[in-house]
């Protein structure tokens, strides 16, 4: 009788012990799980702060970039149009110059952000909306860059080969900066509202 009493308190006992037990692998998993996800949420916001930056780094170089390259243009639609309707030959690389007198200014627009965004995970952190307006932004500076870099490209090599090259470079390159404004204008407007739709996302400091 005694024996039995003594087994069913030991059965009790250990049966305590490992509720004990499992409740405190249970709390060291939870408290463990809402580290993590604390961390993961800090480096979200770390790289979201660091893409608020970007962008007013990339949109300076845009605003100071777009009237010259306004000016740019009407420069070289005068000088393509004295190519195409004057059958003008007698161009000298001033009158290049005079059009494009600080040359063809390429910006050296910034994506840091979103490769982090994405190379860490952090992009699963963030609502849907967010990174869709993200995606569309990087897509947008990318084709712009790209657009710019090739241009830059072509001019390189044309000026480096024979001057009807160079007549053709300057026709295309007159057509070319009007699409390549109309981005740049457009990618330049964008910042600040992604900026605003970041910040609402970022914690008050």
């Amino acid at each position: 009788m005694k024996s039995s009493t003594v087994s069913r308190k030991s059965i009790v006992s250990i049966a305590v012990e490992l509720v004990l037990i499992l409740v405190a692998v249970l709390l060291g998993l939870i408290v463990n799980e809402m580290r993590l996800n604390q961390n993961e949420r800090q480096r979200t916001e770390k790289i979201l702060g660091y893409i608020v930056t970007e962008f007013s780094n990339n949109g300076e170089q845009l605003t100071g970039l777009i009237p010259y390259h306004m000016a740019m243009s009407d420069s070289l639609q005068r000088f393509a149009y004295r190519l195409l309707k004057e059958n003008r030959t007698d161009w000298t690389y001033e009158d290049i110059s005079q059009a494009m007198p600080r040359g063809f200014r390429v910006p050296i627009l910034e994506q840091t952000g979103w490769e982090l965004l994405n190379n860490t995970g952090s992009v699963n952190n963030i609502d849907l909306e967010l990174a869709v307006e993200l995606s569309k932004i990087y897509n947008l500076q990318v084709f712009l860059q790209r657009k710019l870099d090739k241009v830059a490209d072509n001019m390189y090599v044309a000026g480096n080969s024979d001057p009807d090259a160079v007549d053709n470079m300057i026709i295309a390159l007159g057509f070319l900066i009007n699409d390549i404004l109309v981005q740049e204008k457009r990618l330049a407007e964008k910042y600040p509202l992604l900026t605003d739709m970041l910040k609402e996302r970022l914690p008050r400091s």
